[in-house]
Protein backbone atom coordinates (compact mmCIF):
# COMPACT_ATOMS: atom_id res chain seq x y z
CA UNK A 1 0.00 0.00 0.00
CA UNK A 2 1.23 3.40 -1.04
CA UNK A 3 -0.38 6.19 1.02
CA UNK A 4 -0.84 9.97 0.61
CA UNK A 5 -2.77 12.34 2.59
CA UNK A 6 -4.30 15.21 1.57
CA UNK A 7 -8.01 17.32 1.10
CA UNK A 8 -10.90 15.73 0.04
CA UNK A 9 -12.61 17.15 -3.24
CA UNK A 10 -15.80 17.10 -1.22
CA UNK A 11 -14.80 17.55 2.61
CA UNK A 12 -18.82 17.97 3.70
CA UNK A 13 -18.68 14.25 2.54
CA UNK A 14 -15.78 13.40 4.81
CA UNK A 15 -18.30 12.39 7.98
CA UNK A 16 -16.25 10.66 10.39
CA UNK A 17 -17.80 7.90 12.96
CA UNK A 18 -15.21 8.16 15.70
CA UNK A 19 -16.32 9.79 18.32
CA UNK A 20 -13.66 11.66 18.88
CA UNK A 21 -12.93 12.70 15.32
CA UNK A 22 -16.52 14.57 14.63
CA UNK A 23 -16.91 18.77 14.17
CA UNK A 24 -19.40 17.96 16.92
CA UNK A 25 -16.94 17.00 19.29
CA UNK A 26 -14.24 19.42 18.39
CA UNK A 27 -16.95 22.16 18.74
CA UNK A 28 -17.94 20.67 21.86
CA UNK A 29 -14.99 20.60 22.95
CA UNK A 30 -13.73 24.64 22.11
CA UNK A 31 -10.36 23.63 21.33
CA UNK A 32 -8.01 26.25 19.33
CA UNK A 33 -7.34 26.04 15.89
CA UNK A 34 -9.16 25.11 12.40
CA UNK A 35 -10.83 22.03 12.25
CA UNK A 36 -9.69 20.09 8.98
CA UNK A 37 -10.25 16.59 7.72
CA UNK A 38 -7.70 14.81 5.56
CA UNK A 39 -8.00 11.53 3.75
CA UNK A 40 -5.32 9.06 3.22
CA UNK A 41 -5.49 7.74 -0.99
CA UNK A 42 -3.94 4.70 -2.80
CA UNK A 43 -3.69 4.12 -6.38
CA UNK A 44 -6.24 7.14 -6.28
CA UNK A 45 -8.69 4.82 -4.02
CA UNK A 46 -9.96 6.79 -0.35
CA UNK A 47 -8.86 4.12 2.05
CA UNK A 48 -8.92 6.74 5.04
CA UNK A 49 -9.94 9.53 7.04
CA UNK A 50 -8.24 11.72 9.98
CA UNK A 51 -9.08 14.94 11.65
CA UNK A 52 -6.78 17.59 13.38
CA UNK A 53 -6.84 21.01 14.50
CA UNK A 54 -4.82 23.57 12.60
CA UNK A 55 -3.19 26.10 14.74
CA UNK A 56 -1.92 28.37 12.08
CA UNK A 57 0.02 31.90 12.52
CA UNK A 58 0.66 33.03 8.80
CA UNK A 59 4.45 33.34 8.51
CA UNK A 60 5.01 32.34 11.91
CA UNK A 61 3.98 29.17 12.62
CA UNK A 62 1.91 26.01 12.23
CA UNK A 63 0.82 23.67 14.23
CA UNK A 64 -1.26 20.29 13.44
CA UNK A 65 -2.49 18.41 16.98
CA UNK A 66 -4.24 15.27 15.60
CA UNK A 67 -7.37 13.81 17.55
CA UNK A 68 -7.68 10.63 16.56
CA UNK A 69 -5.98 7.27 14.73
CA UNK A 70 -6.74 7.37 11.17
CA UNK A 71 -10.36 5.82 10.30
CA UNK A 72 -10.03 3.15 7.86
CA UNK A 73 -12.37 2.53 5.69
CA UNK A 74 -11.28 -0.91 4.99
CA UNK A 75 -8.35 -3.31 5.86
CA UNK A 76 -5.59 -1.09 8.34
CA UNK A 77 -2.49 -0.16 7.05
CA UNK A 78 1.00 -0.28 8.88
CA UNK A 79 0.84 2.72 11.44
CA UNK A 80 3.81 3.16 10.95
CA UNK A 81 3.22 3.95 6.72
CA UNK A 82 0.14 6.07 8.03
CA UNK A 83 2.35 8.04 10.22
CA UNK A 84 5.74 8.63 7.85
CA UNK A 85 2.69 9.86 4.91
CA UNK A 86 1.40 12.15 7.05
CA UNK A 87 4.65 13.83 7.87
CA UNK A 88 5.36 14.04 4.43
CA UNK A 89 1.97 15.56 4.23
CA UNK A 90 2.99 17.99 6.59
CA UNK A 91 6.15 19.05 5.62
CA UNK A 92 4.55 19.61 2.01
CA UNK A 93 2.22 22.38 3.94
CA UNK A 94 4.80 24.28 5.90
CA UNK A 95 4.16 22.95 9.32
CA UNK A 96 6.08 23.14 11.86
CA UNK A 97 5.17 20.40 14.23
CA UNK A 98 2.42 17.50 14.90
CA UNK A 99 1.39 16.11 17.60
CA UNK A 100 -1.55 13.76 18.73
CA UNK A 101 -1.24 13.97 22.97
CA UNK A 102 -5.23 13.30 23.27
CA UNK A 103 -5.96 10.48 25.77
CA UNK A 104 -8.69 8.82 23.54
CA UNK A 105 -6.24 8.43 20.51
CA UNK A 106 -5.11 5.35 19.55
CA UNK A 107 -1.90 5.13 17.78
CA UNK A 108 0.36 2.30 18.69
CA UNK A 109 3.53 3.88 17.62
CA UNK A 110 5.06 7.54 16.82
CA UNK A 111 6.40 9.21 13.84
CA UNK A 112 9.84 8.72 13.37
CA UNK A 113 11.77 11.20 15.10
CA UNK A 114 9.34 11.97 17.79
CA UNK A 115 9.30 12.15 21.06
CA UNK A 116 7.11 9.42 22.83
CA UNK A 117 5.23 9.39 25.98
CA UNK A 118 4.48 5.65 26.17
CA UNK A 119 1.25 4.86 27.95
CA UNK A 120 -1.97 2.51 27.34
CA UNK A 121 -5.79 1.66 28.25
CA UNK A 122 -7.34 -1.79 29.45
CA UNK A 123 -9.61 -2.89 26.90
CA UNK A 124 -12.78 -4.84 28.04
CA UNK A 125 -14.21 -7.59 25.10
CA UNK A 126 -18.35 -6.48 25.21
CA UNK A 127 -18.88 -9.46 22.52
CA UNK A 128 -19.54 -11.91 24.84
CA UNK A 129 -22.84 -10.45 26.65
CA UNK A 130 -23.32 -8.93 30.23
CA UNK A 131 -22.68 -12.52 31.58
CA UNK A 132 -19.11 -12.70 30.63
CA UNK A 133 -18.34 -9.21 31.11
CA UNK A 134 -19.72 -10.00 34.76
CA UNK A 135 -17.16 -13.21 34.95
CA UNK A 136 -14.45 -11.00 33.71
CA UNK A 137 -14.07 -8.95 36.66
CA UNK A 138 -11.99 -9.23 39.60
CA UNK A 139 -13.30 -10.79 42.37
CA UNK A 140 -13.16 -7.47 44.49
CA UNK A 141 -14.99 -5.76 41.66
CA UNK A 142 -18.01 -7.90 41.45
CA UNK A 143 -18.13 -8.01 45.98
CA UNK A 144 -17.92 -4.16 46.33
CA UNK A 145 -20.54 -3.34 43.00
CA UNK A 146 -22.80 -6.17 44.86
CA UNK A 147 -22.67 -4.63 48.29
CA UNK A 148 -23.35 -0.80 46.99
CA UNK A 149 -26.26 -1.75 45.69
CA UNK A 150 -27.42 -3.60 48.70
CA UNK A 151 -26.59 -0.32 50.85
CA UNK A 152 -29.05 1.19 48.86
CA UNK A 153 -27.05 2.46 45.56
CA UNK A 154 -29.52 3.58 42.99
CA UNK A 155 -27.75 3.74 39.30
CA UNK A 156 -29.60 5.23 36.36
CA UNK A 157 -28.61 8.23 33.00
CA UNK A 158 -27.40 11.52 34.95
CA UNK A 159 -30.46 14.61 34.59
CA UNK A 160 -28.53 16.96 36.92
CA UNK A 161 -26.03 18.93 34.90
CA UNK A 162 -25.37 20.73 37.76
CA UNK A 163 -24.56 17.51 40.10
CA UNK A 164 -22.16 16.42 37.27
CA UNK A 165 -20.12 19.49 37.68
CA UNK A 166 -20.37 19.76 41.24
CA UNK A 167 -18.97 16.22 41.84
CA UNK A 168 -16.02 16.39 39.12
CA UNK A 169 -15.25 19.89 41.15
CA UNK A 170 -15.24 18.39 44.17
CA UNK A 171 -12.67 15.56 43.35
CA UNK A 172 -10.28 17.45 41.38
CA UNK A 173 -10.34 20.02 44.82
CA UNK A 174 -9.47 17.16 46.68
CA UNK A 175 -5.75 16.40 45.02
CA UNK A 176 -5.75 20.28 45.11
CA UNK A 177 -5.98 20.73 41.69
CA UNK A 178 -8.59 23.18 40.07
CA UNK A 179 -11.45 21.59 37.78
CA UNK A 180 -10.03 21.93 34.37
CA UNK A 181 -12.87 21.44 32.24
CA UNK A 182 -15.87 24.70 31.91
CA UNK A 183 -18.82 23.78 33.49
CA UNK A 184 -20.81 24.41 30.34
CA UNK A 185 -18.79 21.57 28.80
CA UNK A 186 -19.68 18.90 31.03
CA UNK A 187 -23.06 20.07 31.03
CA UNK A 188 -23.44 19.44 27.80
CA UNK A 189 -22.65 16.06 27.73
CA UNK A 190 -25.55 15.58 30.01
CA UNK A 191 -27.93 18.08 28.47
CA UNK A 192 -26.74 17.75 24.50
CA UNK A 193 -24.07 15.67 23.53
CA UNK A 194 -22.07 15.77 20.39
CA UNK A 195 -21.94 12.21 19.99
CA UNK A 196 -23.73 8.96 21.01
CA UNK A 197 -22.98 8.89 25.35
CA UNK A 198 -23.82 7.37 28.45
CA UNK A 199 -23.99 9.90 30.89
CA UNK A 200 -24.14 7.61 34.19
CA UNK A 201 -24.60 8.41 37.97
CA UNK A 202 -25.04 6.53 41.04
CA UNK A 203 -26.89 8.05 44.02
CA UNK A 204 -26.31 7.10 47.35
CA UNK A 205 -29.62 6.06 49.54
CA UNK A 206 -29.16 10.03 51.11
CA UNK A 207 -29.95 11.46 47.66
CA UNK A 208 -26.68 12.49 47.07
CA UNK A 209 -24.63 12.13 43.57
CA UNK A 210 -21.98 9.22 45.06
CA UNK A 211 -20.58 8.69 41.44
CA UNK A 212 -20.90 9.30 37.35
CA UNK A 213 -19.28 8.16 33.94
CA UNK A 214 -19.55 9.84 30.92
CA UNK A 215 -19.12 7.44 28.10
CA UNK A 216 -18.86 8.79 24.52
CA UNK A 217 -18.95 5.87 22.08
CA UNK A 218 -19.29 4.57 18.28
CA UNK A 219 -19.35 1.43 16.49
CA UNK A 220 -15.71 0.22 17.38
CA UNK A 221 -15.87 0.99 21.43
CA UNK A 222 -17.56 3.08 23.93
CA UNK A 223 -14.57 5.43 25.68
CA UNK A 224 -14.07 6.17 29.63
CA UNK A 225 -13.77 10.05 29.09
CA UNK A 226 -14.90 11.36 31.97
CA UNK A 227 -15.57 10.03 35.59
CA UNK A 228 -15.84 10.96 39.23
CA UNK A 229 -16.93 9.81 43.02
CA UNK A 230 -17.38 11.31 46.30
CA UNK A 231 -15.63 9.88 48.96
CA UNK A 232 -18.10 10.18 51.28
CA UNK A 233 -20.30 7.95 49.19
CA UNK A 234 -21.33 4.10 49.27
CA UNK A 235 -18.66 2.32 48.84
CA UNK A 236 -18.42 0.69 45.18
CA UNK A 237 -20.17 3.18 43.45
CA UNK A 238 -17.40 4.11 40.71
CA UNK A 239 -17.32 0.23 40.06
CA UNK A 240 -20.58 0.44 39.94
CA UNK A 241 -21.34 3.05 37.57
CA UNK A 242 -18.71 2.14 35.08
CA UNK A 243 -20.48 -1.89 35.12
CA UNK A 244 -23.69 -0.03 34.45
CA UNK A 245 -22.04 1.16 31.53
CA UNK A 246 -20.47 -1.78 30.15
CA UNK A 247 -24.25 -2.96 30.48
CA UNK A 248 -25.62 0.13 28.24
CA UNK A 249 -22.53 -0.64 25.54
CA UNK A 250 -23.66 -4.30 25.46
CA UNK A 251 -27.69 -3.65 24.66
CA UNK A 252 -26.09 -1.19 21.88
CA UNK A 253 -24.17 -3.87 19.96
CA UNK A 254 -20.82 -1.81 21.18
CA UNK A 255 -17.98 -4.60 21.31
CA UNK A 256 -15.48 -2.81 23.49
CA UNK A 257 -14.69 -0.61 26.09
CA UNK A 258 -12.06 1.67 26.60
CA UNK A 259 -11.07 2.28 30.27
CA UNK A 260 -9.27 5.51 28.81
CA UNK A 261 -5.42 6.08 29.35
CA UNK A 262 -3.63 4.86 32.48
CA UNK A 263 0.01 4.50 33.39
CA UNK A 264 0.52 0.90 35.45
CA UNK A 265 4.30 1.80 36.07
CA UNK A 266 3.75 5.61 37.23
CA UNK A 267 5.94 6.72 40.74
CA UNK A 268 3.06 8.91 41.26
CA UNK A 269 0.96 6.73 43.82
CA UNK A 270 -2.55 8.13 42.86
CA UNK A 271 -1.76 7.40 38.86
CA UNK A 272 -0.92 3.88 40.28
CA UNK A 273 -4.04 3.27 41.75
CA UNK A 274 -6.18 4.60 39.28
CA UNK A 275 -4.20 2.03 36.75
CA UNK A 276 -4.79 -0.82 39.43
CA UNK A 277 -8.89 0.36 39.21
CA UNK A 278 -8.55 -0.05 35.56
CA UNK A 279 -7.43 -3.40 35.69
CA UNK A 280 -9.76 -5.24 37.31
CA UNK A 281 -12.53 -4.49 34.74
CA UNK A 282 -10.89 -7.82 33.23
CA UNK A 283 -9.40 -5.79 30.23
CA UNK A 284 -6.12 -6.72 28.20
CA UNK A 285 -3.83 -4.05 28.11
CA UNK A 286 -3.51 -1.91 24.52
CA UNK A 287 0.06 0.09 24.50
CA UNK A 288 -0.76 3.42 23.25
CA UNK A 289 1.58 5.98 21.60
CA UNK A 290 1.08 10.12 22.16
CA UNK A 291 3.54 11.78 20.22
CA UNK A 292 4.77 14.92 19.41
CA UNK A 293 7.29 16.02 16.42
CA UNK A 294 8.94 19.17 16.44
CA UNK A 295 10.45 19.73 12.19
CA UNK A 296 11.89 22.79 12.45
CA UNK A 297 13.85 25.32 14.43
CA UNK A 298 10.60 27.30 14.92
CA UNK A 299 8.52 24.36 16.58
CA UNK A 300 11.74 23.62 18.76
CA UNK A 301 11.39 27.51 19.74
CA UNK A 302 7.79 27.73 20.26
CA UNK A 303 8.30 24.33 22.39
CA UNK A 304 10.88 25.71 24.83
CA UNK A 305 8.52 29.07 24.99
CA UNK A 306 5.27 26.92 25.69
CA UNK A 307 7.28 24.98 28.89
CA UNK A 308 8.54 27.95 29.88
CA UNK A 309 4.95 29.25 30.17
CA UNK A 310 3.88 26.04 31.72
CA UNK A 311 6.31 26.04 34.44
CA UNK A 312 5.52 29.93 35.47
CA UNK A 313 1.78 29.19 35.64
CA UNK A 314 2.41 26.07 37.72
CA UNK A 315 4.64 27.93 40.22
CA UNK A 316 2.05 30.88 40.57
CA UNK A 317 -1.16 28.38 41.27
CA UNK A 318 1.55 26.54 44.03
CA UNK A 319 2.15 30.19 45.74
CA UNK A 320 -1.61 30.66 45.05
CA UNK A 321 -2.52 27.55 47.03
CA UNK A 322 0.53 28.34 50.06
CA UNK A 323 -1.27 32.16 50.42
CA UNK A 324 -4.84 30.17 50.62
CA UNK A 325 -3.45 27.52 53.62
CA UNK A 326 -1.62 30.38 55.53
Amino acid sequence: MSLRWGTPEAPDRAILSKAFATRAFHAHKGDAGRYRVLEATDAGRRVALLALRDIHVPGLYRRWAVLTEPEWLGPPADPADALAALVAHAASKGVDALDCRFNMARWPIGPVGAEVEPFGTYLVDLSGGVEAMRAGLSGNHRRIARKALEAGAVVGPLRDAGELVALMRSTYDRSGKALPFAPDYLRGWVEAPPVPCHALGVHGPDGALDACALVPYDRWRGYYLHGASRREGVPGAAVLALVAAMEALIADGVPAFDLGGARPDAQDPHLAGIARFKARFGGAWEPVARWSLERTPTARWAHRIAAAGERLRDRLSHLGRGRDGA
